[in-house]
């Protein structure tokens, strides 16, 4: 963290945490969390976080955040392994479905068009193509 930056590791789907892409600069809204996240915020998103008191809750340790929110939403770092952290997000068809949804919205408030197309391309080379919406229905003989 010598750089200023700060990466924590979701502990709780749920937790709500500054929207810092890049489409955003403001970070005045945010966006849902889902366990097994890791995020790096950079030294402006760390500054974005703090109160008037200059205080930030990615400072709080594990005792702070059962006292704030009665438990655990995140740890400092890419703990995924150390916590054996089980991503519920991968696991969900309509989480990631829903992730994949917010990417492409994401991308598409891109400008640059170059940019705009990596972005879909690196949606598309996370998630997969997307789901049909159709269905085919099997008559079974009993």
């Amino acid at each position: 963290m010598t750089d200023n930056t700060v990466t924590i590791t979701i502990l709780r789907s749920g937790f709500t945490v500054p929207d810092f892409e890049q489409t955003r600069p403001n970070y005045s809204s945010g966006r849902v969390a889902y366990r097994g996240e890791v995020l790096t915020f950079s030294p402006e998103a760390v500054e974005a976080t703090r109160d008037a008191l200059g205080s930030t809750w990615l400072d709080l340790d594990e005792e702070q955040q059962i006292a704030r929110w009665g438990h655990r939403n995140f740890v400092l770092g890419n703990q995924v392994e150390a916590e054996s952290i089980r991503c519920i997000a991968e696991d969900d068809i309509s989480v990631m479905a829903k992730l994949r949804d917010q990417a492409i919205k994401r991308a598409d408030l891109i400008s640059d068009p170059e940019a705009r197309r990596a972005a879909h391309v690196a949606i598309r080379e996370r998630f997969g193509a997307p789901q049909s919406s159709q269905r085919t229905l099997q008559s079974w003989e009993v």
